[in-house]
Parts: C-alpha cells; sequence; structure tokens
C-alpha cells in the first residue's frame, strides 16, 4: 500500500455515532497513513461546529447517515449550503444500501457514497483507497461497495 508522503499532511473528519466503527477507522488510519491528522465527531452538530472553529479545513469528510442530532444528510445539506464549506470533498459511508437514500445523498451533493464494508480485509482497503485518492481534482461521483 502507498502512503501519503509526508509533504501531504492533510486533515480528515469522520463524523460516526458508533465508536466501534470510529475505532477501527482510527486503527487503519494510523497504520497505514500516520501522517494523516483524523478529527473523530459523533454526528454531524459536532463535526459542523469542528468545520466552523477549525483552522485548517479538511482534505475529505467521511459521513454516516445515522447519527443522533444531526444526521448524514442533514450534515450533508448543511456543508454545501455554505460558501466556505461547498467545495469540500464529502464521502458518505454507511451500511444504508437504501438506493433512495443513495440518491438523495448524491442530489445533495456527495462526491462519493460507500457502503461500509462488513470483513475488515474489505475496508482495509476501501479506506487505504479512498485515502490515496487527491479528491481535489475528483469530479462528484457516486460508488457502492
Amino acid at each position: 500500500m502507498h502512503l501519503i508522503p509526508l509533504s501531504l499532511c492533510i486533515n480528515v473528519f469522520y463524523a460516526d455515532d458508533d465508536e466501534d466503527d470510529q475505532q477501527i477507522f482510527k486503527e487503519i488510519v494510523s497504520d497505514f497513513y500516520p501522517d494523516i491528522q483524523l478529527w473523530a465527531q459523533h454526528n454531524g452538530a459536532e463535526l459542523l461546529g469542528q468545520l466552523g472553529r477549525c483552522s485548517e479545513l479538511p482534505a475529505v469528510i467521511f459521513l454516516d447517515l445515522n447519527m443522533p442530532v444531526k444526521n448524514g444528510l442533514d450534515t450533508l445539506a448543511e456543508i454545501r449550503s455554505s460558501a466556505m464549506w461547498m467545495d469540500l470533498p464529502v464521502i458518505i459511508f454507511s451500511t444504508t444500501s437504501n438506493p433512495d437514500i443513495i440518491a438523495r445523498s448524491k442530489a445533495l451533493g456527495a462526491n462519493l457514497y460507500v457502503i461500509k464494508p462488513t470483513s475488515y480485509s474489505v475496508l482495509k482497503e476501501t479506506l487505504c483507497t479512498l485515502l490515496a485518492t487527491d479528491w481535489s481534482k475528483k469530479a462528484m461521483s457516486l460508488m457502492t461497495s
């Protein structure tokens, strides 16, 4: 696997209320991309608050859908309605495979929709691929795993 060079240290935001999912995500990032600064939030309200306070915007946001306080779709809509944040790459990273929800995510401006893999090895491979992507050069797209 290719690591991000030190000169390309980046911030990544990950909003998910599931502690186990957050822990696995953090482990994969620290094992394969130790230069990434990962900021984890438990819901969309925390993510939006962190966005408002950060001095350097994240290179990419991973956003779960089913969260308390502010869910992923509402958070995505708020990100896309902000002039400061509207161009931030947002990956919906959810267990939800409902085609209507996927279509709504795309309509709201998600750059990518990824159904969370259930296998650790597939999850690791998926995250490594996504984290190695230069999102500043990617057009809007939709993908399910």
